[in-house]
């Protein structure tokens, strides 16, 4: 697939397998972290715009901020102050908290462009207006698509083995159009493409992309942050080099669509030949091998990994303090110093004996499943 949004053609398909059309990403939601002490922009004047658009009852307004041009709605949407929108991305922008921005990137540009040139061009006009970049961007939403050459739909619910808790499946006429698996941080969708584009979004420049404006159904990932952390990936680097792994992950272990036979168990039915396309197309993207360590579904890895978390963020909690109580605020402790520090709080309290027998009972606690 190359780079995060970077389209994949392909070819003629195997013979009794459905064809490959199109795949990459189809959004994309990033948070960046702005120092806006020393931006050009006006927030005033901004939120005056954004009342007068309302109390004339318009929809948007259009300014040039920086390089780019944007569409200014008349709300907000919390946190987020602004709303600005062009053809490239839609931005949550806010003046002090953190993240300052959230941009979505829109569907038919990260095709087009891939999201690879659409985050320079968020980071140039960082750059125009100003307003420094202070942490890496973080990735909060990845929906991957797989677009297939489909004349007949020969499954249905049933078919398919998940380990998803919940599942859907929506039709228009009696006719299925949409299967969905999972919800929160993990959404798997199986739907009538063309249908889709027909009623709701009428994106029909994805015509020109499949070569064709029938008989494609989309298999399609939506990701968001808690899952992609799990995964390692956290900025745009990560996606590019771990999107394979994660995917490849959730297309092997997590669902996938069966030919049913009379086996009670239905992770021993043969693949059915749209699957076999969807894990080969996935095979082809870089994979390290990542996902499967940090796979959520996992109780051990998870478990481990949500610790960590939380004792991280108790870290930093205990960073403040120590600065707070040193007095000089403007010397931030390193992660480093304050492991060092944390050692040495805790030897008065560490007797080697308790520790052992605390963590073997802790052993035999989460052998039993007590967690």
């Amino acid at each position: 697939m190359g780079k995060p949004g970077t389209p994949r053609r392909a070819g003629a398909g195997e013979i009794g397998r459905p064809r490959l059309l199109l795949s990459g990403l189809d959004s994309l939601y990033v948070c960046y972290s702005l120092d806006m002490r020393t931006s050009k922009l006006d927030f005033p004047d901004l939120e005056y715009r954004k009342e007068m658009i309302r109390d004339g009852l318009r929809e948007f307004e259009t300014l040039t901020l920086g390089c780019e041009d944007f569409a200014l709605r008349p709300y907000g949407a919390k946190p987020y102050r602004f709303i600005l929108e062009n053809e490239a991305f839609s931005l949550g922008l806010t003046e002090v908290m953190q993240p300052t921005l959230r941009v979505q990137f829109r569907s038919e540009a990260l095709w087009r462009s891939g999201a690879i040139a659409l985050h320079q061009r968020i980071v140039d006009w960082a750059r125009s207006i100003g307003a420094a970049m202070i942490a890496p961007e973080a990735v909060s939403r990845a929906d991957w698509s797989f677009d297939f050459d489909l004349p007949e739909v020969d499954f249905n619910e049933d078919h398919f083995a998940t380990r998803a808790h919940k599942d859907a499946k929506y039709r228009d006429g009696g006719r299925v159009q949409t299967f969905r698996l999972g919800s929160g941080h993990t959404v798997i969708r199986i739907y009538d493409k063309v249908a889709e584009i027909e009623q709701n979004s009428s994106k029909v420049w994805f015509f020109d992309l499949w070569g064709q404006s029938e008989n494609v159904w989309r298999i399609e990932f939506q990701i968001r942050s808690e899952r992609l952390k799990a995964g390692a990936i956290r900025t745009l680097g990560d996606l590019e080099e771990l999107q394979g792994d994660i995917l490849r992950q959730l297309a092997h272990e997590h669902t996938s669509l069966r030919r049913p036979t009379g086996d009670s168990n239905k992770s021993r039915w043969p693949l059915h030949p749209l699957w076999q396309s969807l894990q080969d197309a996935i095979a082809d993207m870089p994979q390290f091998g990542l996902a499967r360590h940090y796979d959520p579904d996992s109780a051990l890895q998870y478990r481990k990994f949500k610790i960590v978390n939380s004792v991280y963020g108790y870290m930093k909690a205990l960073a403040a303090l120590s600065v707070l109580e040193s007095g000089h605020w403007r010397q931030i402790v390193t992660l480093e110093d304050l492991t060092e520090e944390i050692l040495d709080m805790l030897q008065p309290h560490h007797i080697p004996s308790i520790w052992q027998h605390d963590v073997e009972q802790r052993i035999r606690d989460y052998e039993s499943g007590k967690w």
